[in-house]
């Protein structure tokens, strides 16, 4: 009797192991399809450029089963130029449609950006046609879900350097903001429009600066309220400030400018805005050189006052990079240190609307080093993509949380080559993931795009 158990155990045995070795042969046998944990599942990456010379800069939004996708890439013809080109698909990234050249001028167009609110598409860019020496910021609209697109509008219509565009839009109403040197110091100035594109307000000088520079200056808007915050200071000996304005009747108005760092012995720079409801959060850099810190502030009364100010960073290795994202009562907040010769993605999440922060949570822990995190996500479930640094290259790494970043799925691999791949973008829709990026194949950038199916 025990020998016969003993056998029938084997055979047991056996069979479990023959199994798994056919479950593991029927996930790992084609190359195309990507899974871990939370069941994603990603499809085989598709080259969107298709032969477009130095395509780069891709940036990315979702609307339903809507996705456009925009980039730089090396213009034909007669002008020899970059260009801003756009691909849309209609059925969730299966396909796309063929590629539009949306400046197609006889200067160079880069730095794109683009925003979806249902049919109408939004594209702002820096392009230097017709301001000869200098860059202006130029805007189309597509009011049918990307298949056409508006005549090009100047929006800064300046003599000096207009770089540096920064989008964002709620409803009907969009909100730009960019940087300008016309009037002598770089100014942070901005623009809206309150019919879809059709027409824009009056240029409005938000940072006021007087013989000072004002830079990096990045907008967001929910509901009635708009909000605006910059870097101004003296550069050159490295005492600058972050400074931030809100308006509470879409843009019309804006109070009085509030320094957020009171800084005047080290430099602060790199903010980014989020809000949800009446809380606005504010994060950015500041501190000693080579010891830079990731600190945050929360107001409750749409930017009209503000609280303590918060240090997320929990050692002084450099850190940089600062990534915010607001989601109901969470908020996520994400960076990059420099860790004894080693950049890692860290993150830290409030689920108090910004009063408390949870534990420092170190997601990269890579041998090689990262660079270039992006951040997208509703609610609970977020999601972190970067540069992944290898011997042979580099790669696009994807993280996920389904529980307001408590936890995160096991990194992969979403580029999966021996060749260079940089700068993703990702958006999210209906909590799938849909990510593109700039891969270097044989010397030749590409725009490679994934989703979650």
């Amino acid at each position: 009797m025990g020998g016969r158990r003993f056998t029938i155990g084997l055979r047991l045995s056996l069979i479990f192991v023959e199994s798994f070795i056919l479950a593991a042969a029927c996930i790992f046998t084609s190359w195309s399809i990507l899974v871990f944990a939370y069941a994603q599942v990603f499809q085989s990456p598709l080259n969107l450029s298709n032969g477009i010379p130095d395509s780069q800069e891709p940036q990315i939004a979702v609307s339903g089963n809507n996705l456009y996708i925009i980039w730089t890439g090396f213009g034909s013809g007669v002008e020899d130029q970059d260009d801003i080109f756009f691909k849309k698909s209609s059925n969730g990234g299966a396909n796309f449609s063929d590629t539009m050249n949306l400046s197609k001028n006889i200067g160079s167009s880069f730095n794109p950006k683009i925003a979806v609110s249902g049919k109408n598409v939004y594209v702002i860019w820096q392009d230097d046609t017709g301001n000869t020496g200098n860059t202006s910021i130029f805007f189309q609209k597509s009011s049918d879900s990307g298949t056409t697109f508006s005549q090009t509008i100047n929006l800064s219509n300046e003599t000096g350097f207009a770089i540096d565009p920064q989008l964002s839009l709620f409803g009907s109403t969009i909100h730009v903001v960019w940087r300008d040197d016309t009037s002598g110091p770089d100014e942070t100035l901005y623009k809206r429009s309150i019919n879809s594109g059709n027409s824009f307000s009056e240029t409005l000088n938000i940072s006021k600066s007087v013989d000072i520079d004002s830079v990096d200056g990045k907008v967001y808007a929910i509901g009635n309220k708009v909000y605006i915050v910059w870097t101004e200071g003296n550069f050159d000996e490295g005492r600058t400030s972050i400074f931030a304005r809100a308006s509470s009747d879409n843009g019309a108005t804006f109070n009085q400018a509030i320094n957020m760092s009171n800084n005047s012995e080290y430099a602060a720079d790199n903010a980014r805005v989020s809000a949800f409801g009446n809380n606005e959060y504010i994060l950015w850099i500041q501190g000693k050189f080579n010891e830079e810190q990731i600190l945050f502030k929360k107001s409750s009364d749409g930017g009209a006052t503000f609280g303590q100010t918060i240090r997320l960073t929990d050692s002084n290795d450099t850190s940089s990079n600062p990534l915010l994202l607001a989601s109901d009562g969470n908020v996520y907040s994400v960076w990059t240190s420099n860790d004894t010769n080693k950049v890692n993605v860290y993150s830290r999440t409030s689920f108090d609307n910004g009063t408390t922060f949870e534990n420092v949570k170190n997601l990269s822990r890579d041998t090689f080093g990262v660079s270039n995190p992006a951040i997208a996500g509703n609610k609970s479930t977020i999601y972190l993509v970067w540069e992944e640094q290898s011997p042979e290259g580099s790669n696009i790494a994807i993280r996920k949380s389904n529980d307001a970043g408590a936890s995160f799925s096991h990194s992969i691999n979403l580029s999966k080559n021996s060749d260079y791949s940089s700068y993703p973008a990702i958006s999210v829709y209906d909590n799938k993931s849909y990510i593109v990026w700039q891969d270097n194949v044989n010397g030749t950038d590409q725009i490679r795009f994934t989703r979650e199916n």
